[in-house]
C-alpha cells in the first residue's frame, strides 16, 4: 500500500468524509511540529528514499540486462566468425580435394591413352604382311 501525502490527497480525503472538513485544512496549514506532521514528513522522506533506492535498483538491473545482452551478442558474433572460418576452411579443403581428384583423373586419362597407344603399336607391329594380297 502506497501512502501519498500530497495536498490533493488530503483535500480528497477531507471531501470524501474520512476526515471532517475542518481537520484537513488544519493539517495542511499547520507548520508546527505536531506528531501528525512529523509522521507525514517521515512518510514522505521514507517514500522518497525508498523510491530513490528502487529507482537505483531498477537502473542497476537494466544495466546488468544490457551487459548480459551485449555479452550474448558478442558470443553470437564470435560463433558466427568461427562458423565462417570453419566454413571457409571446409570450402578450401573441398576445393583442394576437387583439384586433386581432377589431377588424378587427368593422370589416369594419360595412362589410359598411353596404354591404348601402346596396344595399337603392338598390334600394328604383329600384323602379318599383306604380301599375298599384293601379288
Amino acid at each position: 500500500m502506497i501512502v501519498t501525502t500530497t495536498e490533493e490527497h488530503w483535500s480528497s480525503v477531507g471531501s470524501a468524509g474520512n476526515l471532517s472538513g475542518s481537520i484537513a485544512p488544519l493539517i495542511q496549514s499547520s507548520k508546527a511540529c505536531t506528531q501528525c506532521n512529523q509522521l507525514v514528513t517521515a512518510i514522505e522522506l521514507s517514500s522518497s528514499s525508498i523510491s530513490n533506492a528502487f529507482e537505483a535498483l531498477l537502473q542497476q538491473r537494466q544495466l546488468a540486462e544490457d551487459l548480459e545482452w551485449r555479452q550474448r551478442r558478442l558470443e553470437r558474433e564470435d560463433e558466427w566468425i568461427r562458423w565462417g572460418e570453419e566454413r571457409q576452411r571446409r570450402e578450401e579443403e573441398l576445393h583442394e580435394m576437387r583439384w586433386k581428384e581432377s589431377r588424378q583423373q587427368e593422370q589416369l586419362l594419360m595412362v589410359f591413352q598411353m596404354a591404348i597407344t601402346g596396344m595399337m603399336t603392338y598390334w600394328g607391329a604383329k600384323k602379318p604382311p599383306h604380301d599375298k594380297d599384293d601379288k
